[in-house]
């Protein structure tokens, strides 16, 4: 009976840590939640700031709340944090910084952004975006990004930066 009462105090101890665990990684679970309901409502509310939904209209407003979600690595306040920076909407314009702002969204998964930054790089080299990605295409064989793919396709259909080329343009919408 020694030896069971020394047994039973050990698997009390082990089922004791166990819910201690259980409790704290629930406790983080719900801190995770919580973060991120704020940082879209942030977001939502930049957003509602930035468009005029069911407030006037207030860039400043909306920049200061998308940047507190862009700085909690939210792709899409990152974008429009950029988006701010490149049309000065509540904060002074700056390319540079749009383009930090951009690159961070695309790193995080932002496909829009990606299409920024195409036209940041076109305009830094003086071409229109459509040449850009034309001497894109001369570098690369395959360019897998459906958004990229899609605007090659309008500059050959529209001749834009090109020769218009409707077989061409029907190709890169296919790919």
């Amino acid at each position: 009976e020694e030896k069971k009462e020394p047994e039973k105090k050990e698997s009390e101890k082990k089922a004791s840590k166990k819910v201690s665990i259980k409790r704290t990684i629930n406790i983080r679970d719900k801190n995770k939640d919580i973060e991120k309901r704020e940082i879209k409502r942030y977001y939502d509310e930049g957003m509602n700031y930035y468009n005029g939904v069911g407030k006037r209209i207030n860039y400043t407003e909306a920049f200061n709340l998308l940047l507190k979600a862009a700085n909690k690595q939210y792709h899409r306040a990152e974008f429009m944090v950029g988006q701010c920076y490149y049309f000065g909407q509540g904060v002074s314009q700056d390319r540079k910084i749009a383009y930090t702002w951009y690159s961070k969204a695309v790193a995080h998964g932002n496909t829009s952004a990606r299409q920024m930054l195409a036209k940041l790089k076109a305009e830094n080299m003086s071409q229109t975006p459509c040449q850009h990605l034309s001497m894109m295409l001369q570098r690369e064989k395959e360019i897998h990004d459906s958004a990229i793919q899609c605007e090659i396709g309008k500059c050959y259909l529209n001749g834009i930066g090109t020769k218009e080329n409707r077989t061409e343009a029907f190709q890169w919408f296919q790919k």
